[in-house]
């Protein structure tokens, strides 16, 4: 079933509705459960595993995506790259060596790289106490690196 049949229904179909109403049920059950969390791990644990990793990485890479809004987004989640020109969001993410996600944050793209690197470093650490070692981008750098070594004791190399 494609995308726009799951969304409309089967044409003629009118239960199609009503199954849509039924899985969104079953979404919103799951995350408010914090199910959802708990499949992408455990999925993420078997993708590992089938590469020949262990299931909780033992390394991490930070990084940072601005990309465009919507003008249709409120303003205050909003913002302007001021280095790369975009205006909108930005992407915070933090990636075991495979590049599966282990954490991520959406901010307002003027949010500097170093002050949602913070947030999600501290993350990082509470969820994944396996990891010892953190690469990053440019963006993330200088008082940043000292911060990780000596608050969270993460080893950091850019």
């Amino acid at each position: 079933m494609t995308d726009a049949e799951w969304a409309a229904g089967r044409p003629g179909d009118a239960r199609g509705l009503s199954r849509l109403g039924r899985a969104y049920a079953f979404f919103r059950r799951w995350r408010e459960q914090g199910l959802i969390t708990e499949f992408h791990d455990r999925m993420r644990g078997k993708v590992r595993e089938r590469e020949g990793r262990e299931a909780e990485p033992a390394a991490g890479i930070i990084d940072a995506q601005s990309v465009r809004a919507a003008a249709t987004l409120p303003a205050a989640s909003r913002g302007c790259d001021g280095g790369k020109k975009v205006p909108g969001r930005k992407r915070h993410i933090v990636t075991d060596t495979l590049g599966l996600l282990l954490v991520i944050a959406v901010t307002a793209a003027n949010t500097g790289d170093r002050d949602a690197a913070a947030g999600l470093l501290k993350r990082l650490c509470r969820l994944h106490h396996d990891i010892t070692l953190v690469w990053a981008g440019g963006g993330c750098t200088g008082s940043l690196a000292d911060w990780c070594r000596d608050r969270l004791a993460l080893p950091w190399r850019s």
